[in-house]
């Protein structure tokens, strides 16, 4: 039997009653781990919340990143290939979304840069432009010019190519922040000096100039003459090339030891950032710089008889003055080509014509007002740019062509009006109106030249279409029914008929210069009182005067009468007779506004609208 006690009188594990809660050994555990990691624990926590608060971790990136990019760049290059694409892609999103800030940013930069190289190449233009124009003016240069058209060449390429002569005699590489030479060449049948020596005297001159001349950051000497030679320098970010050119160089050496100068910083950028003083590393720059070392010699033989210049000058004059008087005589034949090509014209006499002594042309004569205008032949002779006068006197021309011409002016005949002039008489054909006709046979006998006027072929369309509206309406009818006045509904569209025509006349006759009169008289059949007639019959004829007054015709101008059955136009057998009674008729005046006499033009008429 297991005695629930120890050995030493403590309670044993395996008594219920001596074993700890569970809550209460967690609490224990607690404060053991508390005490043993409490410190540590905490700055773990601490270092977890950095690590994941985004903006702490960035403020904390940031503190040691500068000092990484640095040493990572010392070190080797590899940052550098992987921060470009991103770079370069940075870049062109700024350019796509405002290339602005690019502009501002690299426009101190590339102004002096754009100015420099404009103002080289204008020099350099200048240069060799002076040299060509030195020998356009000479017999060499009139050879050089024969040349150029043979060749296909431009002259300026052909007088380059015989007058530049120079030499590219040494070149020296220099190391821009040291002044140390890194290498130098020299053609063969040139005897140099001190090459070392010469780059202390050349970083001199330039550190001198730097000093003593307020220049911009990236300026420096260019260029300097010292005797016939000709110090070209060209500046790289850590190197400069100076050449020693003797003659006049084109522009395309300047190019040349440019792009030198390139090559250079591109084959040994690295070495050129970490000289320290040792030059071997350049060695391989020799193959650069003695491609520099070219010449071009120019032509060693002169012409002993060279074309004065006075010569040249007396052609050129001479030449000056044959075109001079080419031109002249070449104008005078315009002019008098001018002349005859105007006084052949139907129309006008040249009665005189000549040059005065300021040099202006004049014609005078005499010109119908329907000729062609003689300035308008000016152009077709080059007389242009010359001043023409001309003095014209008034002169009428009895050709049938001026004769219908200015009767056309003066009449002004309708578009289907056709004149036409023989042995002096005017003959007029078409339609025309009243007033045209009568407008007519007062101006034509005025015309210069018409002898006779006819116008049997003329017709006064106006008369012409008012008979034939008084036609059509004397073959309406309107009738009635029996004892009212209701038109009979197959004659009740005759009412807006005759209204329509009615009109339609009053129009035209307004136009020809005519009053007119309508006079509407009502009818009816032998049926009735006649006191009962004569009021139906004066209903009916008012009935077709409301309809044209209706149609806008001036009420002023239509009257109405009853006749009752006074004046039938059947005699009455049967209904139908008695029906072609019950009737109403208008009759038509046109009386000329000028008086009160009927017309002699267009008829009067007082058709009567029944039928007989």
């Amino acid at each position: 039997m297991i005695d629930p006690q120890g050995s030493n009188g403590r309670p044993s594990i395996l008594d219920p009653a001596s074993r700890t809660p569970p809550a209460e050994k967690a609490k224990q555990l607690d404060e053991l781990r508390n005490l043993i990691i409490d410190g540590d624990f905490r700055k773990l926590v601490e270092l977890q919340k950095r690590m994941e608060d985004p903006a702490q971790y960035a403020r904390d990136l940031s503190k040691v990143l500068p000092r990484a990019v640095f040493l990572s760049a010392n070190r080797s290059d590899q940052l550098g290939r992987a921060l470009a694409p991103t770079v370069e892609e940075a870049i062109r999103a700024s350019v796509r979304k405002d290339p602005h800030h690019l502009v501002d940013a690299i426009f101190p930069v590339m102004g002096p840069a754009i100015r420099k190289a404009a103002g080289d190449a204008v020099g350099s233009i200048v240069e060799s432009v002076n040299a060509s124009v030195a020998n356009l003016l000479s017999f060499r240069g009139l050879r050089w010019f024969i040349e150029a058209k043979r060749t296909g060449r431009t002259y300026a390429e052909v007088a380059l190519a015989h007058t530049v002569q120079f030499r590219v005699e040494q070149v020296f590489l220099i190391h821009r922040e040291t002044g140390l030479l890194l290498m130098h060449v020299m053609a063969a049948e040139v005897a140099g000096q001190d090459p070392d020596m010469i780059s202390g005297m050349l970083t001199a001159i330039q550190d001198f100039v730097k000093d003593s001349f307020k220049t911009e950051k990236g300026e420096g000497l260019d260029e300097f003459k010292v005797g016939q030679l000709k110090i070209w320098v060209e500046r790289g970010p850590r190197a400069v090339i100076a050449a020693a050119v003797r003659g006049n160089a084109p522009p395309e050496v300047r190019t040349m030891l440019a792009e030198t100068v390139e090559n250079v910083h591109m084959g040994f950028g690295d070495a050129l950032a970490s000289f320290t003083g040792d030059i071997a590393p350049f060695e391989g720059t020799r193959r650069y710089l003695e491609s520099c070392l070219i010449q071009q010699e120019r032509e060693s033989r002169r012409n002993k008889f060279a074309f004065p210049f006075f010569w040249i000058v007396f052609i050129a004059l001479l030449a000056l003055l044959g075109w001079y008087i080419y031109e002249r005589i070449a104008l005078q034949r315009r002019w008098e080509q001018f002349v005859t090509t105007v006084d052949r014209q139907e129309g006008i006499v040249v009665t005189d014509y000549g040059r005065r002594r300021n040099g202006d042309f004049y014609l005078s004569g005499l010109r119908d007002p329907s000729a062609e205008e003689p300035k308008a032949l000016i152009d077709q002779f080059q007389l242009s740019g010359e001043i023409v006068r001309t003095d014209w006197g008034i002169y009428l021309d009895h050709s049938p062509a001026f004769v219908l011409a200015r009767a056309r002016a003066l009449l002004r005949p309708p578009p289907k009006v056709v004149l036409r002039l023989e042995d002096g008489r005017l003959i007029a054909e078409g339609p025309a109106s009243t007033e045209w006709i009568e407008r007519a046979r007062i101006l034509a006998p005025t015309v210069n030249g018409v002898r006779v006027y006819d116008d049997s072929g003329v017709y006064d369309i106006i008369a012409t279409e008012i008979n034939s509206l008084l036609r059509e309406m004397e073959s309406m009818q309107p009738r009635f029914v029996f004892n009212t006045s209701t038109p009979i509904p197959e004659d009740e569209f005759k009412l807006e008929e005759m209204a329509a025509r009615a009109r339609v006349i009053y129009d035209y006759a307004r136009q020809a210069g005519y009053d007119v009169r309508l006079h509407i008289i009502g009818h009816t059949d032998s049926t009735g009182t006649a006191k009962r007639n004569a009021e139906l019959s004066l209903e009916r004829a008012n009935v077709l005067r409301a309809a044209i007054v209706a149609a806008g015709v001036d009420p002023a101008t239509v009257t109405t009468e009853g006749a009752g059955p006074n004046q039938p136009l059947r005699e009455e057998k049967t209904e139908e007779d008695r029906l072609a009674n019950r009737r109403a008729q208008m009759r038509v005046t046109l009386v000329p506004r000028e008086s009160d006499h009927v017309s002699s033009g267009p008829p009067a008429r007082t058709p009567e609208v029944a039928p007989r």
